[in-house]
């Protein structure tokens, strides 16, 4: 079954375009290198977010955008805290089933070229493989249920 999709496609100039746009400035994004401290990144600290980031070979940015109360320090990536969702990510262990990185990449542009699967904004590799599309102008809550849904089947 061949998947049938029509839209716009966002354009990606920078991997910051996933998480930061005009219509992406609802919460705040968590970076870590350690996994011990988040620090967490409004719209206005993209160019923080590149210097922060630049040269690290482990870090972890968070999917979505996250509320942050700054006046009592309260910090957290809960469910229960998310703003706003930026990015639909999903996370790859092909070697669980036998698979190189090299051999799943080519399974996914398969399944992209016989219009399974969208094509992907962003795929970074690592042990596994993620593959992130971008919520062009973001995704209110509403759709936290939906993701929930899908994660489940998937």
């Amino acid at each position: 079954m061949a998947l049938a999709h029509n839209r716009s496609y966002q354009q990606i100039n920078d991997w910051v375009d996933l998480w930061f746009n005009p219509h992406k400035q609802a919460g705040y994004v968590a970076v870590t290198h350690d996994f011990r401290k988040h620090l967490f990144f409004g719209s206005n600290d993209v160019s923080k977010v590149i210097n922060f980031t630049k040269g690290k070979k482990k870090q972890f940015i968070s999917v979505n955008a996250f509320d942050v109360n700054w006046k009592e320090k309260e910090f957290s990536r809960e469910t229960i805290k998310l703003k706003q969702i930026r990015n639909i990510a999903i996370d790859i262990d092909q070697y669980k089933v036998g698979l190189t990185i090299d051999e799943a990449l080519d399974e996914i542009q398969v399944l992209i070229l016989d219009k399974k699967i969208p094509e992907p904004n962003l795929i970074l590799t690592s042990r596994g493989i993620q593959i992130f599309y971008s919520i062009d102008r973001g995704a209110s809550l509403i759709w936290h249920g939906l993701l929930d849904i899908l994660q489940n089947k998937l």
